[in-house]
């Protein structure tokens, strides 16, 4: 008589098998895999407390600050043709593409 058939054997998934064999290949520790570190889905993860994340990497550079005040009686005027901005001082007549 043979013996019964073995039951069939269930893959398991990365979220079955604990992090620690995941990420023990052969002996050398390749620390957290990317899916083990994310927890299943629902997962909040936790910060330890004073810890404050910094800008995502490869993240756009934080804005200029903005630019000083205009000397007294100039004014900043947009030209309609190009919306280049351009410079007025209405006391000297004076125009200039550049701030003064």
């Amino acid at each position: 008589r043979a013996p019964p058939p073995a039951p069939p054997i269930q893959q398991a998934s990365e979220w079955d098998v604990p992090p620690e064999v995941v990420n023990n290949v052969a002996g050398m520790n390749l620390g957290p895999s990317p899916a083990a570190s994310q927890g299943p889905p629902g997962y909040q993860s936790q910060a330890p407390p004073g810890y404050a994340p910094g800008p995502p990497a490869g993240g756009a550079p934080p804005p200029p600050p903005p630019p000083a005040a205009l000397p007294p009686g100039w004014e900043e005027l947009q030209d309609p043709s190009t919306g280049k901005l351009y410079y007025v001082n209405r006391a000297t007549n004076q125009t200039t593409w550049e701030r003064p």
